[in-house]
């Protein structure tokens, strides 16, 4: 029994999220697919934003536990703090 309850959601949109996270920080792109680090961090904060409001979806339908909405919401804002006091070092040195 993990998070999810009974009614097994769409897999693809949460691969397709990982996908891109991944090639978000991925520090060379992927194959001649290159983003600048300040975007890359962008493009992640955007997959966590969406990841956030998909699992509050699920969370408020019944999906997952009372506890779990709340909970995600702070990992999320402290992540996103987390990437923006990365994003403005690379910034103040000039490395975007």
């Amino acid at each position: 029994a993990g998070l999810r309850g009974p009614r097994p959601g769409p897999v693809l949109p949460g691969v397709i999220a990982a996908l891109v996270a991944w090639f978000a920080i991925w520090p060379t792109g992927f194959l001649t697919f290159s983003v600048p680090p300040v975007w890359r961090y962008l493009l992640l904060i955007g997959v966590l934003v969406w990841l956030l409001a998909r699992d509050l979806r699920a969370a408020a339908a019944g999906d997952f536990p009372s506890w779990y909405g709340p909970l995600r919401q702070r990992l999320t804002f402290w992540a996103i703090v987390s990437l923006v006091l990365i994003m403005s070092r690379l910034i103040s040195w000039r490395y975007f």
